[in-house]
């Protein structure tokens, strides 16, 4: 959309200058009008009209324009998450930058995880459940492992490096079924409105650990990595709160609402669990213990 505002102020202000150059009054008639002894005042007059005049013109038809680049332009999102940013050929001689990309890509990969509701679409434990981009993302980060690990000059150390990093993207697969999990237990608990604010302590929680661990991801710092794995103990005094105050309004529920709570609140300390070992996983990989 911004591009084709950029062509449309374009035509607006070609089409303003060839009447002007007929005679009619245009933007440099109003700037000249406005300062006519300063050359600056003038220049911001015309930057002012060269986006308010297109603006104006262009607003009553916003919605239609956005209407048909949507159906010009499909959403690409998923398709483009799927495709590798980082990693790249020239690295599978070099382990230890290979390593790093397939860290930054793992990262992208713990950022996509939310603590939303979705439908349940099955066992969690079946891939074939997992969104698509995301399995697609991970198959190719773990291709391009076994290839750097192939690497006959590797030494002792670096294939050590290679195979935490392996670890590492085996715990997210894990970490992305519970969250999964969760997800699909909330989604459950959603459908009716006298249950779902009950809910809102594990699902902040679960968010705020998700977001933790992508920030420690993206860039793994020993005193970081260290408050994450604090975080996700299960008994950190924010855990057991998270849990204890989603039972407590299980408490003044029917059967079937406590029940599904009960569930959620296991499937959340798994997801805990879960994102606990990622933090290990991170620190090993990082100090390469």
């Amino acid at each position: 959309f911004e591009d084709i505002f950029c062509i449309w102020t374009s035509v607006v202000m070609i089409v303003l200058t060839i009447s002007e150059t007929l005679g009619l009054p245009g933007p440099l008639a109003l700037a000249r009008w406005t300062a006519p002894n300063s050359l600056e005042f003038q220049l911001a007059v015309l930057f002012l009209i060269s986006n308010l005049i297109p603006t104006i013109l262009v607003t009553p038809f916003t919605g239609k324009l956005l209407r048909l680049l949507q159906q010009w332009i499909p959403d690409r999102g998923a398709e483009a998450f799927a495709k590798p940013i980082f990693l790249s050929e020239t690295a599978l001689d070099d382990p230890g930058t290979a390593a790093d990309l397939a860290m930054r890509e793992s990262a992208r990969l713990i950022g996509s995880l939310t603590s939303g509701s979705q439908p349940r679409h099955g066992d969690p434990s079946d891939e074939s459940t997992s969104p698509p981009e995301f399995v697609a993302l991970a198959k190719e980060i773990e291709q391009f492992l076994a290839q750097v690990a192939t690497n006959s000059r590797m030494t002792q150390a670096e294939a050590h490096t290679i195979h935490l990093v392996r670890s590492e993207l085996g715990v997210i697969r894990y970490l992305e079924e519970a969250v999964r999990d969760f997800q699909e237990y909330l989604y459950d608990i959603e459908q009716e409105e006298s249950v779902e604010k009950s809910v809102a302590p594990v699902v902040e929680s679960l968010n705020q650990l998700l977001d933790l661990a992508r920030k420690c991801a993206e860039k793994p710092v020993v005193s970081a990595l260290a408050q994450f794995r604090e975080a996700t103990r299960k008994n950190h005094p924010s855990v057991v709160k998270a849990k204890a105050e989603t039972k407590a309004h299980a408490a003044d529920l029917n059967q079937k609402s406590a029940a599904q709570i009960s569930a959620l609140c296991d499937a959340y300390e798994l997801a805990v669990w879960m994102l606990h070992r990622l933090s290990k996983t991170l620190e090993r990989t990082l100090t390469g213990d």
